[in-house]
């Protein structure tokens, strides 16, 4: 039996409204950070929770066929990463978690592309969160970085099923309106292992290997439109929270950013990863970050974003992106606001 998921989608019929009378000949879902089962992993450790007073991400994706059957003119969803729960205890559900959420979307009647996150590898779990998390694990220590790691062909097989390229980074074309997606890997980092036969791997890294921007300035030579989408911003001068965190860095960032300038065709960067909605103008570009497609920790990410409360339309937020002629329309679904940007290349 089907969850009802009217609480989501009662609110939905006036975005749908809007978005009609926009009438853009490109429209797309931009859905980023859902971490998967991560607010139910962390309900047990609040006394003042209910068992079940956690909001489900793949709630979101299901109720998102519903704007899918009612706009047919939808040509993908893109996720931005970021899409389980990484913390858990248990390696094998940190990697259901992130399976499941790939299943919601691929069950989706239009093609979904997606970019990895920083914490889709599971490395970062034993740094961030040593220790068992519940009261009656004092000091245990969670498995090793080992039994939760997966590499970037793991990763593939599990995010890519719409990507015709080996790399987990690729392109799309929309022939009919005239644009290139380009879907970047802000994960490109070294896999591997030492000579001791131990694990080598990125801790909560971002990074663009030299192969993926010498990949960047050949594909982006084209006739069409080019619209950039990465899990993290490329360049991140000017996105909140950019000083908080070392992590917010891109290696090589600066350079494909660079190169992103120098393509006439490149109008706009979209991402993720810090959980907060920017809207940043830099050179010829528009950077829009979108903030996280579910609530985590009960409640706000940081002060100025909108509250969020589980069992209301707040509990997520993704963005229904539009363009036509030199407007980005951004219609959010969820908690924030609708924004507008204007596309600086002529």
């Amino acid at each position: 039996m089907k969850k009802d998921l009217s609480y989501l989608t009662r609110h939905y019929d006036a975005k749908i409204e809007k978005i009609r009378k926009i009438n853009a000949p490109l429209n797309f879902i931009f859905y980023t950070d859902p971490h998967n089962r991560l607010s139910q992993w962390d309900c047990p450790k609040h006394p003042e929770y209910a068992p079940d007073d956690f909001e489900s991400a793949v709630d979101t994706v299901a109720s998102m066929q519903y704007i899918i059957d009612r706009l047919p003119n939808l040509q993908c969803v893109v996720c931005g990463g970021d899409l389980g729960n990484d913390y858990d205890d248990d390696p094998q559900k940190a990697h259901a978690s992130i399976e499941e959420m790939m299943e919601a979307l691929y069950a989706l009647s239009i093609p979904v592309h997606c970019c990895i996150g920083n914490h889709d590898d599971c490395a970062t779990t034993s740094c961030l969160e040593p220790f068992k998390s519940f009261p009656q694990f004092p000091g245990e220590k969670k498995p090793p970085v080992s039994e939760y790691l997966l590499y970037p062909e793991d990763l593939h097989r599990i995010c890519m099923r719409y990507n015709p390229a080996s790399e987990n980074y690729y392109y799309w074309d929309f022939e009919d309106v005239g644009y290139r997606f380009l879907f970047l890997n802000t994960s490109d980092c070294v896999y591997g292992m030492d000579r001791f036969g131990n694990p080598v791997y990125p801790v909560n890294e971002c990074a663009i290997s030299a192969k993926q921007v010498s990949w960047f300035q050949k594909v982006v030579q084209t006739d069409k439109k080019v619209l950039v989408f990465s899990h993290a911003p490329i360049k991140s001068r000017g996105h909140f929270p950019d000083c908080l965190s070392p992590y917010d860095k891109v290696i090589n960032g600066g350079w494909l950013w660079n190169e992103m300038q120098k393509a006439d065709n490149v109008i706009a960067a979209f991402a993720g990863h810090l959980h907060y909605d920017n809207l940043v103008y830099d050179g010829k570009i528009v950077a829009i970050d979108t903030q996280s497609g579910s609530g985590l920790y009960r409640g706000q990410w940081d002060p100025a974003c909108p509250a969020r409360e589980y069992g209301t339309i707040t509990e997520t937020a993704f963005d229904l992106v539009s363009i036509r002629g030199q407007v980005i329309y951004c219609t959010r679904f969820g908690a924030g606001e609708d924004r507008i940007a204007r596309i600086l290349r002529s």
